[in-house]
C-alpha cells in the first residue's frame, strides 16, 4: 500500500483527526526473500545500478501528481510518511505470514505493493508520491500512491494474486495491530479490514483492493480504500482516505485512470 496506507504508504493510524494518515503504505502482500549473488564484474555492476536508477525515475513519473486530482478543491501536498519504528521486523513477519497463506504456487517478491521495508531481490524500486489533501483542519479527504517496480510482469502478477486473497487479511490486520502498539493508538480504537474490488480500468487489467476502517472516540470513523493495479512490471497502489464517509468514488476513478494510463504509456503496456 502507498507510503501510505500501502499495506503499504505502512499503516499509520491517527493520534488525532489532524494527524490522520490511516495508512502510510497501503500495500499488502506476500513475499519470498530472494537471495541474489553479488555482481563481480564492473560491467554487470554498472548495468544493475543504471537499472535501479532508471526504475526509480520511472516510478516517480508514474506516481500520482497534483495534475491528476480533480479541479475545484484546494489541495495541499506533504511528503510521504516514513516507515514507523520497527517496521523491518514487522514487515518480515507479515510477509512470511502471507507467503505461507499463498502456498508454494506463488513466488512473491520481497516488497509486494510496498509492504516490504525496502526494495530487494526482484524489486528494483519503491517510490511514494506526496500525500495530497483537501485544505482544512482535518486535512481530509486525502490521496496518495506508491509504485513498486519489479523485474518482470510475471512477478508483479504474482504479487497481486497474493495480495488479493482472503487468507491474506489476517496477516494484514496483524500488521496494523503491531503499528497500534508502537504508535500508542488510543484505547478503544476499532480496526476493520475487508477486501474490495477497485474500479475496472480496461477489460484485462488485473486489480485488487482493501478497505481499512478505524473507529475511535477521538476521531470518529476514518476510512482508507487501497486500490491495487498491475501494469506490466509495475505495481500501483493508490490510497484514498476520508473521515466519516468514503472518498468520492468519481474522484477516485478519475485519479486511478490517470495514473494507470500514464503507466501504460511509459511502459508500453
Amino acid at each position: 500500500m502507498p507510503r501510505s496506507c500501502s499495506v503499504p504508504s505502512k499503516p499509520h493510524p491517527p493520534r488525532n483527526p489532524s494527524r490522520h494518515h490511516a495508512c502510510a503504505r497501503t500495500s499488502v502482500a506476500a513475499a519470498v526473500l530472494v537471495v541474489t549473488g553479488a555482481l563481480t564484474s564492473t560491467i554487470g555492476a554498472a548495468a544493475a545500478t543504471a537499472s535501479v536508477a532508471g526504475d526509480r525515475a520511472l516510478a516517480s513519473r508514474i506516481n500520482m501528481h497534483r495534475t491528476d486530482l480533480p479541479a475545484g478543491p484546494q489541495w495541499t501536498s506533504s511528503p510521504s510518511t516514513p516507515n514507523p519504528a520497527g517496521w523491518v521486523t514487522t514487515s518480515r513477519k507479515v510477509i512470511a505470514c502471507i507467503q505461507h497463506a499463498a502456498g508454494h504456487a506463488l513466488a512473491v517478491s520481497p516488497d509486494p505493493f510496498g509492504l516490504g521495508a525496502a526494495p530487494a531481490g526482484d524489486v528494483t524500486a519503491d517510490v511514494s508520491s506526496p500525500t495530497f489533501a483537501v485544505k482544512g483542519p482535518s486535512q481530509l479527504p486525502s490521496a496518495s500512491s506508491e509504485v513498486v517496480m519489479t523485474t518482470t510482469a510475471v512477478q508483479a502478477t504474482a504479487d497481486l494474486r497474493a495480495v488479493d486473497t482472503p487468507s491474506a487479511l489476517p496477516c494484514v490486520k496483524a500488521a496494523f495491530q503491531a503499528i497500534f502498539i508502537s504508535e500508542h493508538v488510543p484505547a478503544g480504537t476499532k480496526l476493520t479490514i475487508r477486501a474490495l474490488t477497485p474500479p475496472n480500468i480496461g477489460p484485462s487489467r488485473l486489480r485488487g483492493g482493501l478497505r481499512i476502517s478505524l473507529s475511535g472516540p477521538s476521531f470518529g470513523d476514518l476510512i482508507d480504500e487501497a486500490f491495487f493495479y498491475t501494469v506490466g512490471r509495475a505495481e500501483l497502489a493508490l490510497s484514498f482516505t476520508a473521515l466519516s464517509k468514503l472518498f468520492a468514488s468519481g474522484w477516485a476513478l478519475s485519479i486511478s485512470k490517470n495514473v494507470v494510463a500514464r503507466a501504460e504509456t511509459l511502459l508500453g503496456s
